[in-house]
């Protein structure tokens, strides 16, 4: 797949931020040729990829992750001028990247939309078998999915948004409509449910899980059914400066009912499994691999060459260049995207997807493992160790940087899994016997055999009711997905985001106090590590290179009386002691003259600070999750209006 989108034509790119209105986006092939054969149908759906390359492989995985108990970037002290406080929910319409993706977003979805009316219009299709697979019917359902796609994640950031359902041209009403979120979500279902019986499984079709294929319009059905069956943040139309309110719709029972069927129907199937180990799984990422059999379920794929492409450079581990002296022929990475110390410390200490999910160290030029990359006070900091510039078997070059090649991984099997459980247990008032298996196939992969008895088995039978089943999905997905950008859809589908914030931001606060002073009220979390300790030693899967060995990282030890290890404070910096008007440091035997750490008093700024954390409701204030529209985007359009009280 990625070669043929390296060779697409540009007529069927062009676009710009007006043209999802109405404007023409043309192509200067005629539709009678290229509609006239399935190859080149093909070039023209593979034209839909390549702006999902720049949305999927760019700022949307660096710019619009709003802070939540997994993913996490510190806020500065003064607002950016750029309007890109995405993480503490502060986004301001001036910011040119809300454009930017949203113009690619109707771009991707207007040469879908080209696509599906082309095929609907050529005698191929006309004489088609509409009720079996083929291969026109697959790219017809490809279209279909791919612009169902870009809608649930236009809805799930957007909200409400225009709607376009065929390509655009100079008959067309110049100004498009918003259109409410439930009744896009749900055409797109009906949609897909329409075409899902004529596509092909992955392992039936060229370039496999690079394709939207049988079993991702399955789950897509499933993860756009649990969207449309789950909270949202509405606005309040009478009043724009208002935050909103979380809402649900009455027939939210009859869309987990569908997310049940679809989601059990890729499981059923039996073409999946989760046989590959998970660090196994994640090197395969790394090494632009792919299987039709695995965890693997789509993939967007992502081009070396394409100006995109963050995964192992901005996602991942970081890494030094080496400025062509020759010692490190993997290129630089950045490794600016961030996970919580606190997430790190949730996982079971058996849990093998800790280790691999979360690293305290960065690279060197000359691959020594330095760091850590955690400082005393940083509830952020803990690097996204599924991408990992050093598991590529053939480096990419001294010189490189970002347009890794490295996939965007949209959806997984442990997905459709946790998705069927979920479904499964919340239609039948608690977990059925499929829902259980279901979650223990995704926990045995996440522990080594011997533990299963303990940490697969029994775990999962003692969940007998439907709210402890729930507890343990919300804790599951945590712990599967970590750093692939799922959580904050999690969170606010489920309709618990505020609640996790504040718990977060109160076991930090509590984490410290019991970190400076052992015999405070806290004692729950005398375990949480007070510091760590570190020391760099011969790494024997490297030979030739350092890597860095941890003490007490996990849970609290004390300090290491042989060999020489450079201590640094962890949980004893989640608050710090107050000053008073000359700057001058108060009396740090009392714990009143302690407060919480810069970090997390302006981390969740846009919901709440340390000074209004009190009157903050978590049932009824809804965190301000959505992204406004952006100016250039209002300008081209009057019927589009920002809410939510965005500036």
């Amino acid at each position: 797949m990625k070669k043929y989108i390296i060779t697409l034509l540009l007529p069927f790119l062009l676009f710009s931020c007006e043209d999802y209105l109405s404007i023409d986006s043309p192509s200067n092939f005629d539709n009678s040729y290229v509609y006239s054969n399935e190859g080149e149908i093909f070039r023209a759906l593979t034209a839909v990829y390549s702006p999902l390359t720049e949305i999927y492989g760019g700022r949307w995985i660096t710019a619009f992750i709003p802070n939540t108990d997994v993913e996490f970037n510190a806020a500065d002290e003064v607002l950016s001028a750029k309007g890109d406080d995405f993480a503490s929910f502060e986004p301001q319409s001036l910011n040119t990247d809300l454009t930017g993706v949203m113009t690619s977003f109707y771009k991707a979805i207007n040469l879908a939309n080209g696509v599906i009316a082309g095929i609907e219009g050529c005698e191929l299709y006309a004489n088609a078998d509409k009720t079996q697979p083929s291969n026109l019917m697959q790219m017809y359902g490809e279209a279909k999915t791919l612009r169902a796609m870009v809608y649930l994640d236009l809805v799930r950031c957007w909200g409400d948004v225009p709607l376009m359902l065929k390509p655009s041209s100079s008959d067309d009403e110049m100004f498009v409509d918003v259109v409410d979120r439930d009744s896009i979500l749900t055409y797109m279902i009906n949609d897909l449910k329409s075409v899902e019986p004529t596509m092909m499984y992955a392992k039936d079709i060229n370039y496999g899980v690079e394709r939207a294929n049988r079993e991702f319009c399955q789950g897509l059905i499933a993860l756009t059914a649990l969207t449309r069956g789950g909270w949202s943040l509405r606005p309040n139309k009478e009043n724009p400066a208002d935050r909103g309110q979380m809402m649900r719709s009455s027939d939210w029972r009859e869309y987990y009912k569908i997310a049940e069927e679809y989601a059990g129907k890729v499981i059923n199937d039996g073409y999946h499994n989760l046989t590959m180990g998970f660090e196994e799984f994640w090197k395969m990422v790394c090494n632009l691999g792919t299987v039709t059999n695995d965890d693997f379920i789509f993939d967007i794929p992502l081009l070396k060459s394409s100006g995109t492409g963050e995964y192992c450079y901005y996602v991942g581990v970081p890494m030094d260049s080496d400025n062509g002296t020759g010692t490190n022929p993997y290129g630089k990475s950045s490794g600016s995207y961030n996970l919580t110390t606190l997430y790190m410390l949730s996982f079971d200490e058996d849990d093998l997807r800790r280790d691999v999910t979360c690293v305290n160290y960065s690279y060197d030029a000359k691959l020594n493992q330095k760091g850590p990359t955690i400082g005393d006070n940083n509830l952020g900091r803990i690097k996204d160790g599924k991408y990992r510039r050093i598991w590529m078997e053939t480096p990419l070059g001294s010189t490189t940087t970002k347009s890794t090649g490295v996939n965007a991984s949209y959806m997984r099997y442990a997905d459709i899994l946790l998705m069927y459980a979920e479904a499964a247990n919340e239609n039948n008032n608690g977990p059925t016997q499929g829902a259980k298996d279901a979650l223990k196939e995704v926990r045995k992969r996440a522990f080594p055999s011997d533990k299963w008895a303990e940490k697969v088995d029994a775990y999962v039978d003692a969940l007998t009711t439907k709210d402890k089943f729930f507890e343990a999905i919300v804790n599951e997905r945590k712990w599967e997905f970590g750093g692939e950008n799922k959580r904050h859809y999690d969170l606010a589908r489920w309709n618990i985001y505020g609640q996790v914030l504040v718990d977060f931001y109160k076991n930090a606060v509590q984490m410290g106090y019991n970190a400076n002073f052992p015999t405070t009220q806290y004692l729950q979390w005398s375990n949480i590590p007070d510091n760590y300790y570190y020391r760099q030693v011969d790494n024997p899967e490297r030979p030739g290179t350092l890597m860095l060995e941890f003490v007490g990282l996990h849970k609290r030890e004390k300090e290491p009386t042989e060999g020489k290890y450079t201590r640094k404070g962890f949980a004893t910096g989640f608050i710090v002691q107050k000053t008073d008007a000359a700057g001058n440091k108060l009396d740090k035997s009392d714990p009143a003259n302690w407060e919480p750490c810069p970090t997390l008093k302006r981390c969740f700024r846009g919901y709440f600070t340390d000074q209004t954390i009190d009157m903050i409701d978590p049932e009824k204030d809804p965190v301000p999750y959505l992204l406004p529209f952006g100016q250039t985007f209002i300008s081209a359009n009057p019927k589009i209006k920002n809410y939510y009280g965005f500036k």
